[in-house]
């Protein structure tokens, strides 16, 4: 009896992919009763397919990503140590922000694990028109987006390959690093939105380089453990605000966890002038204006 793995790779090696045009790869289906395929069209969704002319279409070669899948199977979790931030989730962490198109303009932003971009699709449905059936990354028009300096990290290398092909090569962003951690701690952002990995209290280097790169003023959004409500963390941050989820939010990524969302601001700290040398000198201080240049 064939396993589920084998029988995946046979259909794989069934079907057809052609390049009809610029930006269009089509995934033609075999002729043949395809088993269980609710789950084999979820796999191929998942990594950016999208449903059309019996077949699926994709806006960048998809080889690679649809070979590692049917080769290794697809016990997601067990592949990448993935769980995925929950749409509910993502939609509860952007309202957190200023809402409107305007905040959003002119921004340095950064996703630090940006995973298969849940948040990030979730920022765009907010700050993005859009034209067509809004599934692709090629239907979005840019709006507000367009004038934005939008930096992605990702270290598996699974997961950027799917982002890659919902996302990243039609909207123009790019990886600038693959491991965050790496990340020079020149670069300064007005908006850091993540969701951190939790094992061995990873979380807290990631949440304290994360402060690092938040510019004076800028917003944070991260889901962090329910503990870290009590860890000394937020020295750096004013207007700290913490939203408790229930341990079910991420029953659907495939862990349960006692979970929250914490906002803040990083601090303006005032810039010290020296007094006039004067008889009579007046301490001052003075709060400077932020001065940004985006790309």
């Amino acid at each position: 009896m064939k396993t589920q793995q084998e029988t995946l790779r046979r259909i794989f090696e069934d079907c057809t992919l052609t390049h009809p045009k610029q930006k269009e790869y089509w995934l033609g289906l075999p002729e043949y009763q395809i088993e269980d395929y609710p789950r084999f069209k979820r796999m191929i969704t998942d990594v950016g397919g999208v449903w059309k002319r019996k077949g699926f279409l994709f806006t960048s070669d998809p080889t690679n990503v649809l070979q590692r899948i049917f080769e290794q199977g697809v016990n997601w979790k067990q592949l990448t140590q993935y769980f995925a931030t929950p749409h509910t989730v993502c939609r509860k962490m952007i309202e957190k922000l200023p809402q409107g198109i305007d905040f959003w303009h002119g921004k340095r932003i950064l996703e630090p694990s940006v995973g298969r971009g849940n948040i990030l699709m979730e920022i765009l449905l907010r700050t993005c028109m859009f034209q067509g059936n809004g599934k692709t990354g090629e239907d979005f028009r840019i709006n507000a987006w367009s004038k934005s300096q939008v930096d992605l990290c990702e270290l598996d290398e699974f997961n950027y390959l799917c982002l890659e092909n919902k996302i990243i090569k039609q909207m123009g962003y790019q990886r600038i690093c693959a491991d965050f951690m790496q990340l020079p701690n020149d670069r300064q952002y007005d908006i850091i939105i993540a969701n951190p990995p939790f094992a061995k209290d990873q979380y807290k280097t990631h949440f304290t380089k994360m402060v690092g790169h938040l510019a004076p003023g800028g917003d944070i959004v991260c889901v962090l453990p329910k503990k870290a409500e009590e860890d000394d963390l937020y020295s750096q941050l004013a207007n700290v605000e913490f939203e408790h989820l229930s341990n079910k939010e991420f029953r659907g990524s495939g862990t349960i966890v006692d979970t929250l969302i914490v906002s803040a601001k990083r601090k303006t700290e005032p810039v010290r002038i020296a007094p006039r040398t004067t008889s009579k000198a007046i301490s001052r201080q003075h709060y400077g204006t932020q001065l940004s240049l985006f790309s």
